[in-house]
């Protein structure tokens, strides 16, 4: 798309002569997104005006798409720069007095094309940049992000062979630059060959390939692998941020809406995991350490039928378990289990009843609201208790 061979340039100053480009050679193919890098003085902006046709070599060769560019007039530089080449600037360049759609319709007007028809390409450009509904606002409306996106639709509505920028994200903040790379990079990826003149690493580690320019000559020529960006679906934001600015009061309201919804939702949350926790912890304090073991069945004949008879636990049963885990068990606690019917004035009541060993007390840690638990004593006295 590009070839450059032996370019240089000197600028008169004076009685002497300031050499800016020794012996360029460079070349760009179809498609690439390179970046252009040097410090002030590196001569990055002449070799940016030269591919432009904004200023000539004074030797070397310079073709685009195949075309020599050499001996133009004004008038054939600029036509070749309608067809060829689009431009992005660092300070936007757009004419404050014409809304966004003038703006980018401005190329195909100096191509010749009807009003009608410029508009209606302009529109199509200003969609994919994510500012059509914007297309009525002036400059002064537009913020540095949108600004920059309507140059951008510009350079691009004459769909020319190379885009040049300049520059492009020097006058934005670090998000908004972000949002326009990702913009270049998507351009670039339909197939479009960008060159990016930057003096920010980090925008120029964005592009496919970094070409380095200091005192004059290329140091550094270097493909690497693109930090793909994305665009969050810039459009479809932008078309959310659109609706959100014409219909204010449902927007707050529908804002108010949702964010009362989260906050029931935290407060439900809240209540429902303190609820859990609270269980929890009555549950940890009241069996931490509990184990319950419970009594098997068998299935051997008894009475000559095979029955499922529960096998009853006993006493030689606690003391295998006291003498086999007694370094391990605080408390000990034979349970018996029964259920039962009780009449009183003509109505029946049925109750279960709890056999338990003193220790009970211990190990459940139940509160009583009368009374005493038993204790050793009495059951070693066989003192007959009311319950």
């Amino acid at each position: 798309m590009i070839e450059i061979k032996n370019l240089h340039k000197s600028y008169e100053m004076g009685a002497t002569s300031l050499h800016v480009l020794k012996g360029i050679n460079f070349s760009v193919k179809d498609g690439e997104l390179v970046a252009i890098m040097g410090s002030s003085g590196s001569g990055k902006s002449t070799l940016l005006n030269i591919l432009g046709m904004l200023d000539t070599s004074d030797a070397g060769t310079y073709d685009l798409d195949n075309i020599r560019i050499a001996n133009m007039d004004e008038t054939k530089a600029a036509n070749y720069r309608n067809r060829f080449l689009g431009f992005v600037f660092q300070s936007f360049n757009l004419i404050n007095y014409k809304d966004a759609l003038e703006n980018v319709s401005l190329p195909l007007y100096y191509q010749g094309l009807p009003r009608k028809d410029r508009h209606k390409i302009g529109l199509e450009y200003l969609d994919k940049v994510g500012l059509k509904e914007w297309s009525d606002h002036l400059p002064s409306e537009l913020s540095g992000g949108e600004k920059q996106r309507v140059a951008i639709a510009r350079a691009m509505a004459s769909n020319p062979k190379v885009l040049l920028a300049d520059e492009p994200t020097g006058a934005l903040d670090s998000r908004t630059s972000r949002e326009v790379m990702a913009l270049i990079q998507r351009i670039n990826n339909e197939g479009k060959t960008i060159l990016v003149v930057t003096h920010e690493h980090d925008i120029a580690n964005m592009c496919k390939r970094i070409v380095h320019l200091k005192d004059g000559i290329i140091v550094e020529d270097k493909k690497l692998n693109k930090i793909l960006l994305k665009m969050f679906n810039l459009e479809r934001w932008i078309e959310i941020y659109q609706s959100i600015r014409k219909n204010k009061l449902r927007a707050i309201l529908s804002g108010f809406t949702v964010s009362l919804g989260i906050l029931l939702f935290i407060i439900l949350f809240g209540l429902g995991e303190g609820l859990k926790n609270s269980y929890e912890d009555l549950f940890l304090n009241e069996a931490n350490n509990l184990i319950a073991i419970y009594p098997g069945k068998t299935t051997k004949p008894f009475g000559g039928y095979k029955s499922n008879r529960r096998i009853e636990f006993e006493n030689s049963d606690i003391t295998d378990i006291i003498n086999n885990f007694s370094s391990s068990i605080e408390y000990i606690n034979p349970t018996i289990n029964a259920s039962e019917s009780i009449t009183y004035k003509l109505e029946s009541f049925s109750y279960s009843i709890e056999a338990v060993s003193p220790s009970n007390q211990f190990m459940r840690k139940h509160v009583l609201m009368n009374g005493r638990y038993i204790n050793i004593l009495d059951i070693n006295k066989k003192i007959k208790l009311q319950l």
